[in-house]
C-alpha cells in the first residue's frame, strides 16, 4: 500500500479539513432527491432566508403535530 508523504496532497481532499459545528450533535439522514428538485428547492429556501435543512426539520415536526393531533382525535372518539 502506497502512503502519501505529509507534503503530498490528495486531489480530493482539501488542504485543511474543517470542523463543522454541528449541535446538538444530530445524525446526519440521507435522502434521495433529483437534482434539479434539489437546486430549485435550495433557491426556495435561499429567497426565504433559512437553510433547506431548518426547512426541512420545520416541514417535519408540522406533519408529526399534525399526525399526533389526529391520533388524539381517534383515541378521544374511542373513549366515548
Amino acid at each position: 500500500m502506497h502512503h502519501n508523504s505529509e507534503s503530498e496532497v490528495s486531489a480530493n481532499a482539501p488542504a485543511k479539513i474543517l470542523r463543522v459545528p454541528n449541535k446538538p450533535k444530530t445524525p446526519n439522514r440521507v435522502i434521495r432527491v433529483d437534482d434539479d428538485l434539489w437546486r430549485d428547492y435550495g433557491e426556495a429556501c435561499e429567497a426565504e432566508g433559512t437553510s433547506k435543512s431548518d426547512d426541512l426539520r420545520a416541514h417535519m415536526a408540522r406533519k408529526v403535530r399534525a399526525y399526533k393531533r389526529r391520533q388524539q382525535r381517534t383515541v378521544g372518539d374511542t373513549d366515548e
